[in-house]
């Protein structure tokens, strides 16, 4: 089966160019969905109960790796345009250089690439096209009589393209000229000087013209010599109407015979009276050697015959002959170009450019149907791209010239959303720019941008830069953002790529794609089994009720084993490795003052105990809440727990670590009483002290353990169904001898006991289950007789907590 564009090959006869085949059996069913841009994804299923599917992708108008090249490299200068454009106090004239210098940017970036097999060189049509525009609608000096010089230029440039394929361009016909053992015997020599001169290469005609073997020979070259330093001389003086020109070029010394810079080729000046008197001038010093007398051109005959018919050929295109003209010039083109430089120099391209190029045309046409030129083969679909091109540009038809690019092969979807850019120069062209489209409702520019971002948003390497051109659509842009996000297949566990969207969506206040792209993460992690990276996703994306979602399993998790480890009475962190993957996100949560003495009690809100975090209002003073309830209760929770589980940890591993210590403490003194009898008692001291650091050692680790108990139970961030597990879990620490807790804690935590009860007692009353039944359970214990016996160890344990600490503290103040 082959895939083949809508309208292709219809009325022509033609068979369609198929875009890709894919496998289809007879009888299978066929599904497709649209991907990411110019991307289709088909699904073929064969068979019944055990089908057998085959997917694949099938992608069309992918960039090619030099228009990659040129869309990572274009899209800084593009960001900063956009940037200045939207600016409305610049000026006209500030406006205009800045897309000046913004257009020449772009072309020396498409310039310094090269010709891509991949994408048949379009860029360096697309260069020249470019440069062209440049000429029309952002160089006004083009107006001002300049546009012959300007337009010689780009023929210098680009005329390789107007080539035949494979031809060689002009300047690789002058280098390899020059490389022959002697140019004056090439049948071709003379013809390409009058070709390169009528044209307006000067420099590249001089150096030619300097490789005559009459300036090697040893004899000074005679009548030869003398002919060839007066026709250069000419060529060194000739007038040139150039932009800042007069400041940039001094006039070269009439003597010098061989000029140490052949960029220093003509006379360059910038004001139009004084280049038509200094041309009128010149003029006449051409006439004059081209009708001198006293037999001076037969006594070069006779010594070189096809000189002095070279050199008339090259003094009648400097005098703008039309005849030699066409006969030096290889198509309209250059023919064109020689009209402008040579004839027509103060032509204006709005005025005569139309006139003029009907008789280049006609002219050519004569010249190659006579058999003139140099028989060259040319790039006849460019010529006449470019005819059109020059038409509509010297008309200065905005909408024509985008017709006309967007259906060019020479141009493409990059080159037509860029091309605004430069049609912007013109100053009637913002208003017919911006005019909204009927049945899109954007501008064409807008149209054409996400024409072109479709070509890129398939591409791996080339999302990025689609979703910063999306940014600058105003229209669609944010939906066409979310939606391509959307189709972009992030991966949950590798986040630099997603945060490069965020970022991109933050920086241009794109909230909703954000949001959306969060929330899609969050779902994928879950989905996989990563709750870490889910509740990321889920907090940076601000959705609260997902963030609750996701946390609502490993506090389950939490509430079932604080069950299994009720009566344990160990004082060990719990089996939780959902909370340790946790761990990191918890720590970055906004900070909590902590529970004090003065926070509320919570038995004050009259059975409302089960409000918010932790059925409590949150501490009056904290850091996260300002008096209010807490941020993220749930996670807060599980922060708070996460804590506890490293103080756990450390204390377990000082109790071993002094058990280690103790064990070996003991097996020295041993082995010492055996040595050293009543000499052991010296030993004992050592041990004492020994014994005195780990003692302070273990309150430190179990001082530790404090703070995340208060925070749990004080403040309370736990629920009602989780105080009393909790409560049975720190009875180690409120047991131990080191009392970490302070009167007021452990009278906090009879309150909280009590109000727990409270609330507890009150839903069982209701029938109503005090957290999905799970947890009630869990308070519960099983049995009234049982719950019972769990709160009395508690109680038991505050209460022998409570003198211990009235005794430390009073002994404290004694």
């Amino acid at each position: 089966m082959a895939l083949v564009p809508a309208a292709a090959g219809s009325g022509s006869g033609a068979p369609p160019d198929a875009i890709a085949a894919v496998p289809a059996a007879p009888g299978s069913r066929l599904f497709f969905t649209w991907g990411a841009g110019t991307q289709l994804q088909l699904c073929e299923l064969q068979g019944g109960a055990g089908a057998v599917h085959h997917a694949s992708t099938v992608a069309w108008s992918a960039p090619s790796m030099e228009q990659r090249r040129i869309a990572y490299d274009v899209l800084p200068l593009y960001r900063s345009l956009r940037q200045a454009l939207q600016q409305d106090e610049a000026a006209p004239g500030a406006r205009l250089a800045l897309l000046r210098t913004y257009a020449r940017s772009v072309r020396q970036i498409l310039m310094t690439g090269g010709s891509d097999a991949e994408d048949g060189g379009c860029v360096l049509y697309e260069a020249a096209v470019w440069h062209l525009l440049e000429l029309f609608f952002l160089e006004p000096e083009a107006a001002e009589g300049h546009f012959a010089e300007l337009f010689g230029s780009w023929l210098a440039t680009h005329g390789a393209l107007l080539a035949a394929p494979g031809a060689p361009s002009l300047q690789e016909r002058a280098e390899e000229l020059r490389g022959a053992p002697r140019v004056d015997a090439e049948p071709s020599y003379w013809p390409l000087l009058a070709r390169l001169l009528a044209v307006g290469q000067l420099e590249a005609a001089g150096g030619l013209l300097l490789a005559h073997p009459a300036y090697a020979a040893e004899a000074g070259g005679g009548v030869q010599r003398d002919a060839l330093d007066r026709v250069f001389n000419l060529l060194r003086t000739t007038p040139r109407l150039r932009r800042g020109g007069a400041a940039s070029a001094a006039a070269p010394d009439a003597g010098s015979d061989r000029p140490s810079d052949l960029s220093l080729l003509g006379l360059p000046t910038d004001d139009a009276a004084s280049f038509r008197a200094a041309r009128g001038a010149w003029g006449r010093r051409v006439r004059q050697l081209l009708g001198e007398g006293g037999g001076w051109w037969e006594e070069l005959g006779a010594v070189d015959a096809s000189a002095v018919q070279g050199l008339r050929a090259l003094l009648s295109v400097m005098l703008g002959d039309e005849r030699a003209l066409a006969a030096a010039a290889a198509n309209w083109a250059e023919l064109l170009a020689a009209l402008l430089l040579w004839r027509y120099t103060d032509a204006s391209p709005q005025l005569h450019l139309g006139q003029l190029l009907a008789s280049a045309e006609e002219q050519a046409g004569r010249a190659a149907a006579g058999g003139g030129g140099d028989g060259e083969g040319t790039n006849e679909p460019f010529l006449a791209f470019l005819r059109e091109l020059l038409v509509l540009g010297s008309r200065l038809e905005v909408q024509g010239v985008v017709r006309l690019c967007t259906n060019s092969d020479f141009c493409s979807l990059w080159f037509v959303a860029h091309a605004y850019d430069i049609l912007r120069g013109y100053p009637r062209a913002e208003a017919l720019l911006a005019r909204p489209l009927p049945h899109l409702g954007c501008d064409q520019v807008e149209m054409y941008t996400l024409h072109y971002v479709e070509t890129l948003t398939g591409c791996d390497g080339t999302w990025q830069v689609a979703a910063e051109y999306l940014a600058w659509c105003p229209i669609y842009g944010a939906d066409a953002l979310e939606s391509l996000l959307s189709r972009l297949p992030f991966s949950p566990d590798d986040p630099p790529s997603a945060l490069k969207a965020l970022s991109l969506c933050e920086r241009h206040g794109l909230a909703s794609a954000a949001r959306a792209l969060c929330a899609r993460l969050a779902a994928r992690a879950a989905g996989a089994g990563l709750p870490g990276a889910a509740l990321r996703w889920a907090l940076r994306g601000g959705d609260a009720a997902r963030g609750a979602a996701l946390a609502a399993p490993v506090v389950a998790r939490l509430a079932a084993q604080l069950e299994q480890r009720a009566g344990s009475f160990q004082a060990a962190p719990l089996d939780l490795p959902e909370l340790d993957e946790l761990a990191p996100l918890l720590d970055c949560l906004p900070a909590l003052a902590g529970w004090d003495p003065d926070c509320r009690d919570p038995g004050a809100d009259g059975g409302a105990a089960g409000a918010g975090a932790g059925g409590d209002a949150a501490p009056r003073g904290g850091r996260g809440g300002g008096g209010g309830r807490v941020a993220h209760p749930e996670l807060q929770l599980l922060r708070s727990f996460s804590q506890l589980q490293s103080a756990l940890r450390a204390l377990a591993a000082e109790h071993a670590r002094q058990a280690a210590a103790a064990a070996r403490e003991e097996e020295r003194q041993q082995q010492q009483q055996r040595k050293r009898g009543a000499a052991a008692a010296g030993g004992g001291g050592g041990g004492a002290a020994g014994a005195a650091a780990d003692s302070a050692a273990l309150r430190a680790a179990y001082r530790a353990a404090r703070r995340p108990v208060m925070d749990l139970l004080g403040l309370p961030l736990a629920p009602p169904p989780l105080r009393l597990p909790l409560l049975r879990l720190a009875l180690p620490l409120l047991e131990s001898a080191a009392a970490p807790f302070s009167r007021a804690d452990v009278q906090r935590l009879i309150k909280v006991l009590a109000a727990t009860l409270a609330t507890l007692a009150a839903a069982r009353a209701d029938g109503v289950p005090p957290d999905d039944g799970a947890a009630a359970a869990a308070a519960a214990g099983g049995g009234d007789e049982a719950a019972g016996g769990k709160v009395g160890e508690v109680r038991l344990a505050l209460a022998r907590a409570l003198a211990r600490a009235h005794i430390a503290e009073a002994s404290a103040e004694a």
